[in-house]
């Protein structure tokens, strides 16, 4: 039997989704309350705004007993729920079949099969863990993490000339450039970065 169960909710939505959902209440995450996982991504409810935009990229550690999977997430959706209250929808990219088999063992069962072995029989891990690796917003705009706020803005103002796609033209521009608006609309908004601190001290 799986330790995570699909939400009835979700499964009117399976013959539009490629991986089953299954309810995580047992995934701790620092960016918020991991709802549901599958194999090919999880939604996170979060207090405040999530500090990855729509199409930012992180990297996310999912840790279980005797071991752990590191891939790269993209955030593909966003929704407010509450007053505080935000949802983000996580997706794996990049990932090969073996490890989309190892994300679904780690969906369904809380842990990932040895080569070779079944799931039957094994002790069922109780609690996983998701480590957000979010990328560093002082290091993209050349701060120390106790700089002011007049420092961030004048920050902001030289980079975004800079890398403004329209006057560079490097072939990541865009890339930087988007960054650089991201990383100030996290440290600009006392409320995001204070989150945005606590949850990088760990």
């Amino acid at each position: 039997m799986p330790l995570f169960k699909p939400k009835k909710d979700l499964q009117k939505d399976a013959c539009r989704r490629k991986h089953k959902r299954y309810e995580s209440g047992l995934v701790n995450c620092e960016l918020g309350e991991v709802k549901d996982i599958s194999a090919g991504g999880l939604r996170i409810a979060c207090y405040g705004k999530p500090p990855l935009r729509r199409g930012r990229s992180a990297t996310i550690k999912l840790s279980f007993v005797g071991g752990g999977i590191v891939v790269t997430v993209q955030a593909v959706w966003h929704k407010r729920c509450g007053l505080k209250q935000h949802e983000i929808g996580m997706q794996f990219i990049g990932v090969s079949e073996e490890m989309t088999k190892a994300l679904d063992s780690l969906a369904r069962f809380g842990f990932v099969s040895d080569t070779g072995q079944t799931t039957a029989g094994r002790k069922r891990q109780t609690r996983i863990k998701a480590a957000v690796q979010l990328p560093d917003y002082y290091h993209i705009l050349g701060l120390h993490t106790n700089c002011s706020d007049e420092e961030i803005k004048a920050a902001y103002r030289t980079l975004s000339k800079e890398c403004h796609p329209d006057v560079n033209n490097e072939p990541d521009a865009s890339e930087k450039f988007a960054l650089i608006q991201d990383a100030y609309k996290i440290l600009s908004d006392p409320a995001q970065r204070k989150s945005y601190d606590m949850r990088e001290a760990g």
